[in-house]
């Protein structure tokens, strides 16, 4: 009588310790990129929104950042001599330009939290229960929500730079047109891909309530 070993069975330890192993890394690496995103919005926020300085200046340059480095802005040519730097533009502009980008960094943080904990629901064995879908939904309409509060804010940020054109922004009183040749602004962005995502979430909910319920049901058969 030959004896048959299944491979599978025998070492059934090691693909499961590799699989936990696995979600381990993948968690981690979700985490991490959501605590990068939301690092770089704030660094952002207090460079170019709330300070205007670099975080760092190495060799005694000037720490002060260019206007030009608004992300809304895709040119701004000023006229020969002139040098406008972002301290020289009113508080609130700065900090609305600079809002979509630590809105972006707040929605991967918080949503990349709530997708670690849905993954680990689902593979602990209980992808219908209620710690799962209420991870979903945050997750959802953290990025549905966020998606459009961003592209929002953008847009705005968009029509404070033209206002300024109407303006005096520096100091010494003059106005934003008799500084400029050149001055381009880029279309505001709305993250579709964010909103999407957020809005398959939101379906995907639907689907997990459903899975429940027929969960449910099957149990009261048995």
């Amino acid at each position: 009588m030959v004896t048959v070993i299944d491979p599978v069975d025998e070492a059934g330890t090691v693909p499961r310790r590799g699989l936990r192993l696995a979600l381990r890394a993948a968690c981690i690496a979700i985490v991490t990129t959501g605590t990068v995103a939301l690092a770089h919005g704030l660094a952002q926020m207090w460079c170019s929104g709330i300070t205007g300085r670099n975080l760092l200046t190495l060799g005694g340059g000037d720490p002060r950042l260019l206007a030009e480095s608004l992300p809304q802005l895709l040119q701004l040519e000023l006229r020969d001599g002139v040098t406008l730097y972002i301290e020289d533009l009113p508080v609130w502009v700065r900090v609305l330009s600079l809002s979509p980008a630590l809105v972006a960094g707040v929605v991967a943080f918080v949503a990349s939290l709530f997708v670690v904990r849905l993954v680990r629901a689902i593979a602990g064995g209980e992808a219908f229960g209620p710690q799962p879908r209420r991870a979903l939904a945050v997750a959802g309409l953290v990025c549905f929500g966020g998606g459009l509060i961003q592209g929002v804010l953008d847009t705005a940020a968009v029509a404070g730079i033209l206002s300024l054109t109407r303006s005096t922004p520096r100091a010494d009183g003059a106005a934003l047109p008799d500084l400029y040749q050149t001055m381009s602004l880029d279309v505001p962005h709305w993250p579709v891909q964010t909103i999407l995502v957020g809005a398959v979430g939101c379906i995907l909910l639907l689907a997990f309530r459903a899975g429940a319920d027929l969960q449910e049901e099957a149990a009261g058969v048995v």
